[in-house]
């Protein structure tokens, strides 16, 4: 999993290294020198760029780029925005040193003084750590980008608040970003995911020392995160792990069944949904591989049926009903993986739940369960995400277009999926996964992550088959048992 940093991290990593003996000036040349290399990389024939090029270090990296550029025969342009008197000495230093070259600086104030036309344009205005609404020369400059042909951001595009993703002002659609040091977190979530472009991490020379020590924010679970060893020859169902599965109310008996057909090509040895007398005779005669009990009308069984299972689930397809109530009461003491989603959700407020649980809202349920609105839910992801686990004492697993699993201490920012899955029952199959994964790798808000990049990863290969539109949860269930046989390793 790859790890991802926010701006205080990224700072305290330059000024370790800084303190080690790697000088702030000789950080910003490396950069500077892995932008041009990307760049000249990308835009072979290239022979003019301009530049905008704030009063900060990240200003500071955009003039050294202009100088190497210039060695390599690219004639560059700079425009530099801000007061030059509020320069680090690594940026003024560098400012000082284009005087030795042909590069071109303009003093600019207004937009109206861009007389270039390039049609490579590189942002390096701000960078990480923008707090506040872009305003006046820096809210234009953005707009102005929105028109140029081809655009390199610094770092960060300069309308990202880079801890959140969040837009901070006018938006522009970068051919690319070149990131230092570390990917930022904000890059991989939406909608700055959207506009960053491609992604180029340069390495600067932080110590991997420092970097360990100073720790990451969150981290990227990719499609590469999912390989695991084959299965030895002497194994057995009751090795792959029972799933109770306790849902599916009339009327919406589906949502069990998805989640349970899930489990079994995630590889479970045995499901059982767990539901009412009417909906557990329809899914014995439809759906043979699942095995079923009226636990929503007998009582007396539901005990002796937790402590069967390795994992449960409650809530697919569940009525928030007083049966359901009591289901989850009695959930709560027991000493293993509870998955509380859907139904179930609407039956948490002011209840202790299971000691190992997993909650999976969707932004709706999110605004329900953090008393706030989806509104703010999705302007701040990761925010609620880190509420939600912490309120709840869970790991909260908040599905959004970039779903988030957090455990009050990392969050992990699944980078798989598409827009596809936006229809019912996604969320039903994604359950069934997690209960899998649970089974394989035990309580744990890495196993969660994996699940839910399994999830998206399977809806990716669905799609080459059927497109986006129209795509159906069982198309992704049969994508996912066709992802094995690449997936598994001796």
């Amino acid at each position: 999993m790859k790890p991802l940093v926010n701006a205080e991290q990224m700072r305290e990593m330059d000024r370790r290294t800084i303190v080690g003996g790697i000088s702030g000036f000789d950080l910003m040349e490396r950069a500077a020198t892995g932008a041009a290399d990307f760049i000249c990389k990308d835009s072979p024939d290239l022979s003019s760029i301009s530049i905008l090029a704030g009063v900060g270090n990240n200003g500071g990296d955009g003039l050294a780029l202009a100088r190497i550029l210039d060695k390599r025969g690219v004639r560059a342009h700079v425009f530099l925005v801000g007061d030059a008197s509020r320069m680090s000495a690594e940026s003024r230093r560098n400012l000082e040193l284009l005087a030795q070259t042909s590069v071109e600086v303009t003093r600019l104030d207004a937009v109206s003084g861009i007389t270039a036309e390039n049609e490579v344009w590189v942002d390096a205005l701000l960078g990480i750590g923008l707090d506040r609404e872009l305003k006046g020369i820096y809210a234009d400059t953005m707009t102005f980008l929105q028109n140029q042909a081809r655009v390199y951001a610094l770092d960060v595009p300069s309308f990202v608040q880079s801890d959140t993703g969040a837009f901070m002002g006018p938006t522009y659609r970068a051919h690319a970003t070149i990131t230092f040091g570390a990917p930022k977190v904000g890059l991989f979530l939406e909608p700055t995911r959207g506009l960053r472009g491609e992604l180029e991490v340069v390495d600067i020379g932080i110590p991997g020392d420092i970097a360990d020590d100073v720790g990451h924010r969150a981290y990227l679970v990719e499609s590469s995160d999912l390989v695991r060893p084959r299965r030895p020859a002497d194994f057995h169902k009751g090795r792959a792990g029972r799933v109770l599965i306790i849902g599916g109310s009339p009327g919406i008996v589906g949502a069990s069944v998805l989640a349970g057909k899930a489990a079994l090509a995630g590889g479970a040895g045995l499901v059982t949904i767990g539901t009412t007398r009417e909906s557990s005779a329809s899914i014995g005669l439809v759906h043979p591989t699942l095995l079923s009990k009226p636990l929503l009308d007998a009582e007396d069984q539901i005990e002796h049926s937790l402590a069967e299972a390795d994992v449960v689930v409650i809530g697919p397809g569940l009525a928030p009903n007083d049966a359901a109530l009591k289901i989850l009461e009695a959930a709560r003491v027991v000493s293993k993986p509870v998955i509380l989603d859907a139904g179930a959700l609407h039956l948490l407020k002011d209840r202790a739940l299971p000691s190992m649980c997993v909650i999976t809202p969707h932004p709706g349920e999110a605004a329900m369960l953090l008393e706030s609105s989806v509104e703010e839910v999705l302007a701040a992801p990761l925010e609620a995400a880190r509420k939600l686990s912490l309120k709840f004492n869970a790991i909260a697993v908040l599905k959004t277009s970039r779903t988030l699993i957090d455990d009050g201490r990392l969050t992990y920012i699944n980078s798989t999926g598409n827009p596809g899955m936006a229809v019912g029952g996604m969320g039903d199959v994604l359950t069934g996964i997690l209960a899998t994964q649970l089974l394989e790798e035990g309580f744990t808000a890495e196993a969660c992550a994996k699940a839910v990049c399994l999830h998206g990863h399977a809806a990716d290969v669905a799609t080459k088959n059927f497109g986006e539109r129209g795509l159906d949860p069982l198309d992704l269930i049969e994508a996912l048992k066709r992802l094995w046989p690449e997936l598994e390793v001796q």
